[in-house]
């Protein structure tokens, strides 16, 4: 397995931005005894962090867990408010499409299905994946990329861990979706993921605790229901109980805390990991 960390900003000048971001690649060596010579499926990992900072327990942690299952897997560190404070939507969008583009270019030196390329997501993360799976289309991407169709930035697949979807007052989490708008008002409608889902948003594997405190559950019931109405594939993980931020819920993520260990809901990785290779085939 090799990894590296790659700085997005000197690679992509075309997206304006003053924070570094960068992107953080898992891969594998290609193997020598294998004659089919197997192409993987790769996963583009948003951490969470309120859109204020990128948190590390969702960060690598995810990466070894879904290396394990044959992906390569890679964390992208994008802009936050506390990162600089100018850089806001739609920013995070471009960043996540050139991440896409990189994992394309790279498909072939790092063995990568460029076809078979999924987002997941946690929290405020989990806002970016929805935004990087229904607004791939957005103008401001167009515009960055005018030499790419809206296709080329779709993902195939998405995984949605206790996210940030909707910006409706009665149930955003609406710390999040400021830093993302910073003073615009304006803006904050269109960040509703949901209102975006169409008939070529991907199919989605969506979990999510019923007595989360910090984001509402309503968040992944509203997209899963927007997914439903456009009859695309999803499967939803509505666990009984749960704090935020729990990521991985066992001892890799705790931070030495009992309370974000639950075994129950550690199950989300194999669920995910299987739901994505279904749909891949």
């Amino acid at each position: 397995m090799k990894n590296y960390t790659e700085n997005l900003k000197k690679l992509y000048k075309n997206i304006d931005c003053e924070f570094e971001y960068s992107l953080e690649c898992f891969v594998y060596e290609k193997l020598q005894n294998d004659p089919k010579n197997r192409l993987r499926p790769a996963m583009l990992v948003f951490p969470g962090g309120g859109y204020h900072m990128c948190s590390d327990r969702e960060g690598t942690p995810i990466a070894t867990a879904f290396l394990a299952k044959g992906f390569n897997v890679y964390v992208l560190t994008y802009s936050t408010c506390a990162h600089v404070e100018n850089d806001r939507f739609p920013v995070q969008l471009l960043q996540a499409a050139a991440a896409m583009d990189y994992i394309k270019n790279k498909a072939a030196e790092h063995n990568t299905d460029a076809s078979k390329i999924s987002v997941c997501g946690f929290s405020a993360g989990g806002h970016l994946a929805g935004m990087a799976s229904c607004m791939y289309k957005h103008e401001a991407v167009k515009a960055a990329f005018p030499d790419k169709s809206e296709e080329y930035f779709r993902p195939f697949a998405s995984v949605l861990s206790y996210p940030v979807l909707s910006s409706d007052p009665a149930i955003a989490h609406m710390p999040s979706i400021d830093n993302l708008a910073g003073k615009n008002e304006k803006v904050k409608p269109s960040l509703s993921v949901e209102k975006w889902v169409d008939d070529r948003t991907p199919p989605a594997f969506i979990w999510h605790t019923s007595d989360d405190t910090v984001v509402d559950v309503r968040n992944s019931l509203v997209y899963a229901a927007a997914l439903r109405e456009h009859k695309i594939p999803f499967e939803l993980h509505v666990y009984p109980h749960g704090p935020h931020g729990i990521s991985l819920a066992n001892t890799i993520t705790d931070n030495g805390n009992p309370a974000v260990q639950n075994e129950y809901v550690s199950g989300w990785v194999d669920d995910a990991a299987n739901c994505l290779l279904k749909i891949f085939a």
